[in-house]
């Protein structure tokens, strides 16, 4: 029988992404990991799906966003029920995705520019280095997901077009940028040949006939402006929840300076880190930014010049999938590497159809030798990147390295030195996140921490206060003031910041465990059985089962005092 030979592509495709990264699969989970998985309480049981589908995805650890993604954390719940908190099911769950997407791609090109174009276009997608952040980045396989069913939605769209909807809703369902595949679907309309019965006005009809995708992102986006708009914020303000920067005109010639910035790093993918900035347009006349335009137009123009039409098709691609972060409206992150997921694809095509005619034109040898050096640097590099995700001290030191002013990276440092017991070094980097933003509530409440473990419980409340203040929901503050207020012997106050924590949190579990001690201590037994209950029902916990036992019986209730006993295995 005839093998297809397409099989063999994909093999050898998934075999190189495979030993790409597979140096990542010891990676831990750290940063908004923590949040994400390892804090969700959402991902502990079943129970909580109508939770994960009605509110933000970081609401189970107890932050309010306005980022409505189901459908990953949903998986995510799935994956915590397989393996729990340990990363390796995490980091091997993200490259089967990015491997899965590598096939899509290449079934995908191969209806664009040919299967060989299509080879060498996945080949440099599985293997740049640009996508490490998002495949090592345990809970960023949300973009990895909504590219798989953006693909598929583009790959069904001709001959199954409601399974190619439902694939758009659920890329939708995945990451708000998943309505990049929208245009991405039109600009195949304009790319794709013409039927003979499509002979008068070809474009516009085939345009019109859009409307089925049009319908469903309408749908989307209507219930992410109300239903799911957790903010309450008007559409001009959805994307910047933490602080807009300048009109529209800045915002755009800001995605400008950006734009440069990530031509260079899908050439030349050196230097690499997680929290990159860069200063936005100071003035509609500032002269770097218009300098970057004026260049970002050049190169582009150059490109589009010297492309057929696959090549221009790939281009358009780029542009379009760059369209949530371009400024059209505010966006809190001016420059992440994991924004190229996406559009980088499209300029792979370009750059792999441009490749062609130049390469074909030298000694085979001296043409495969270039090739291999090329890809041997990416992978390189790759490999390099998969050893920082491994350490988290060395991914915040790589980070700050590239930008010394990531306050969050020096926070989160000292957050690893103080899992270590290394105090002092902890003290610094807290100290270094706060000289970079003063009013960084996590900072704040973390050297309320390292002042606290010295032993010193009135600066450290001071330290949670002043976390608190600075950022009023933010109920691990008022958690640890509560425990502090509780050491101190001042119940009603411990009592006052539990509450305050769980008006931010409602599914605290440390937070109802200080609430229903500070009740305790006031002699308000009945009340501390409510949310010592509510703790026991979201985390069952051998301490909290003992605390139960203890509150029953001083209550006179023996019988369930000797139940909670034997929930929590301690024998008498």
């Amino acid at each position: 029988t005839e093998t297809d030979p397409r099989g063999g592509s994909v093999g050898l495709l998934c075999l190189a992404g495979a030993l790409c990264y597979a140096s990542a699969l010891p990676g831990a989970l750290f940063w908004d990991s923590e949040v994400l998985i390892l804090d969700n309480v959402f991902l502990r049981s079943f129970s909580h799906l109508k939770d994960i589908w009605t509110t933000s995805v970081t609401a189970g650890a107890g932050e309010l966003t306005n980022y409505y993604r189901p459908l990953p954390v949903t998986l995510l719940l799935l994956q915590y029920q397989l393996w729990g908190p340990h990363p390796l099911g995490y980091h091997a769950f993200s490259i089967l995705l990015h491997l899965a997407v590598t096939t899509l791609l290449f079934l995908w090109t191969e209806r664009i520019a040919g299967r060989k174009a299509a080879f060498w276009t996945a080949l440099l997608f599985t293997l740049h280095p640009i996508h490490n952040e998002t495949v090592n980045y345990a809970d960023h396989f949300e973009g990895i997901l909504a590219m798989v069913f953006g693909l598929g939605a583009l790959l069904l769209r001709q001959k199954r077009r409601f399974c190619s909807l439902i694939a758009l809703a659920l890329s939708l369902l995945c990451k708000e940028e998943g309505a990049v595949f929208i245009p991405i679907i039109a600009l195949f309309e304009w790319y794709r040949p013409i039927n003979n019965d499509e002979a008068s006005g070809p474009w516009s009809r085939r345009f019109m006939g859009l409307w089925p995708e049009f319908l469903v992102f309408s749908c989307y986006a209507g219930l992410r402006l109300t239903v799911f708009n957790f903010l309450h914020l008007p559409i001009g303000e959805f994307g910047a929840q933490q602080g807009a920067y300048g009109g529209l005109a800045l915002r755009l010639l800001t995605f400008a300076k950006a734009l440069v910035v990530y031509l260079r790093l899908l050439i030349l993918p050196m230097g690499l880190h997680f929290d990159r900035d860069m200063p936005p347009a100071s003035s509609p006349a500032d002269p770097w930014a218009w300098g970057a335009l004026v260049l970002g137009a050049a190169i582009l123009s150059l490109l589009w010049r010297w492309s057929a039409k696959a090549g221009r098709w790939g281009l358009l691609w780029f542009l379009a999938a760059l369209l949530p972060y371009c400024g059209l409206l505010p966006f809190n992150n001016l420059l992440a590497e994991h924004f190229l997921y996406i559009p980088s694809a499209g300029i792979f095509l370009t750059a792999v159809l441009l490749a062609e005619g130049p390469l074909g034109r030298l000694p085979r040898l001296l043409s495969c030798a270039l090739v291999a050096a090329l890809l041997g640097f990416y992978g390189a590099q790759g490999l390099r990147r998969n050893r920082d995700w491994q350490d988290p001290v060395r991914i915040y030191l790589s980070t700050l390295a590239g930008n010394p002013g990531s306050y969050r990276a020096a926070n989160n440092l000292g957050t690893e030195y103080y899992r270590k017991g290394k105090l002092s070094d902890a003290r610094s980097a807290f100290d270094a996140s706060l000289r970079a933003n003063p009013a960084y509530h996590p900072a704040l409440n973390n050297v309320g921490a390292v002042v606290e473990a010295e032993g010193r419980l009135a600066e450290a409340l001071q330290w949670y206060l002043r976390s608190a203040q600075a950022r009023p929901d933010y109920a691990l503050a008022h958690k640890n003031a509560a425990g502090i207020w509780l050491r101190l012997g001042k119940s009603a106050e411990a009592e006052k910041e539990a509450r305050a924590a769980l008006e931010a949190h409602p599914q605290y579990v440390d937070a109802l465990d200080l609430l229903a001690a500070s009740l305790f201590d006031q002699g308000r037994k009945a009340e501390a059985l409510e949310p010592l209950l509510r703790s026991a029902a979201l985390a069952p916990k051998p301490q909290t089962y003992l605390n139960l036992s203890i509150l029953y019986s001083s209550l006179g209730q023996k019988e369930k005092a000797q139940e909670a006993r034997q929930a929590s295995g301690v024998r008498r």
